[in-house]
């Protein structure tokens, strides 16, 4: 289904019936790769699937977002479908999104389920400037010599190292360099509703740590680290996950 929130085209999926649950995707994925891996959810529940601005086949951002337009979006967007989902689930930048939409009070909630959420990001203000200088001097300088192929991936182990699974998208490269330089550590110590964290043992984009983080800043919080899965940790072990996500859900 397609609709338009804030002069965005928008592509969402409505399934099942019964409690509401939002399910949120991460960077450069879309809203398929969840109804594929997480859409048994939708048979006790009714799950709400959204192409985020920017990917899937929804429209890109007209201007340069950050965390807070995201949020602010999905304000928008559930107020356009008149939907007041119970439970929120995102997967890493997915995630970030529920985090900064929760802890700003942008968007309600009784529960709140994190996938290898991302938003963990570099402490030191000096750091984040050496990189992104680095960033800088990489996309306009060293990378001009080399051949296309090899300029992406180059530039995407770059953009890996500052900003876990935010692998670069040149046509929102202003919007992800927002996203890398906010960190949600002590935001994330605003969000009162119960919490599960979930996190690949083997992942290396949004490592374990990061759950642990947000452990200790989120009360009440539960952390699950599933072995022998990375960063998507639900298709590497999906009954594990979906086991874990309707226990926390029907609680």
């Amino acid at each position: 289904m397609q609709i338009v929130v804030d002069d965005l085209l928008i592509n969402y999926e409505i399934k099942g019936s019964g409690q509401s649950v939002l399910i949120l995707h991460g960077w450069n994925d879309s809203l398929s790769t969840l109804q594929q891996y997480l859409g048994e959810i939708a048979a006790d529940h009714q799950i709400i699937l959204v192409d985020l601005p920017g990917f899937g086949k929804s429209q890109n951002p007209h201007s340069n977002w950050d965390l807070s337009s995201y949020a602010q979006f999905l304000r928008s967007f559930l107020k356009k479908i008149n939907q007041s989902p119970s439970v929120l689930i995102g997967h890493s930048f997915g995630g970030s999104v529920l985090i900064k939409a929760i802890a700003t009070k942008v968007v309600d909630a009784d529960k709140l389920v994190l996938i290898a959420s991302s938003g963990i990001r570099l402490r030191s203000s000096q750091n984040k400037s050496q990189l992104t200088k680095l960033t800088q001097k990489s996309s306009k300088l060293a990378l001009n010599v080399l051949p296309t192929s090899i300029k992406r991936k180059v530039r995407q182990k770059i953009y890996t190292r500052i900003g876990s699974d935010l692998l670069l998208r040149p046509d929102l490269e202003p919007i992800f360099k927002n996203i890398i330089s906010e960190d949600l550590s002590e935001e994330a110590s605003h969000i009162s509703i119960p919490t599960l964290l979930i996190y690949g043992e083997q992942d290396t984009e949004t490592p374990p740590h990061y759950g642990r983080i947000f452990h200790e800043k989120i009360s009440p919080s539960t952390l699950e680290i599933i072995a022998n899965s990375g960063h998507y940790v639900f298709i590497d072990q999906q009954q594990t996950v979906l086991k874990l996500i309707k226990d926390f859900i029907d609680a």
